[in-house]
């Protein structure tokens, strides 16, 4: 798998009239993630861990917080999670309204869906 430098890649842009501001609002971006800043970094303490499904478990136990940050980082707003299902069989069609894995008291049913979708 070839692997890619944002560098080489911005070096193969043509000259516009657009900035990056033009495609993302980089001080609203900013704003999000500090919201999250803490939970993103205790969910970073699972790089590199061997038995990544039982850790993230632990830490959904120890710090049931870090769940606001998922849909931060699958790029879905809270309000999409409750409006707009989740398909979670492709094959079958079928969705489910998923937003309780983000927000609900912690149950062995979240436990397993939270692993089974991330």
């Amino acid at each position: 798998m070839k692997t890619y430098d944002f560098d080489d890649l911005k070096t193969t842009f043509q000259d516009s009239i657009f900035t990056w501001s033009y495609f993302t609002d980089f001080s609203k971006v900013k704003l999000n993630v500090a919201k999250v800043d803490v939970e993103l970094n205790i969910l970073n303490s699972l790089i590199g861990k061997d038995d990544i499904e039982n850790e993230f478990i632990l830490l959904i136990k120890q710090y049931p917080n870090i769940r606001k940050a998922l849909p931060l980082l699958i790029a879905t707003r809270k309000n999409k999670l409750q409006d707009t299902p989740i398909v979670s069989d492709v094959g079958g069609l079928f969705s489910e309204n998923k937003s309780y894995i983000f927000y609900n008291t912690i149950d062995e049913k979240i436990k397993k869906r939270v692993v089974d979708h991330f």
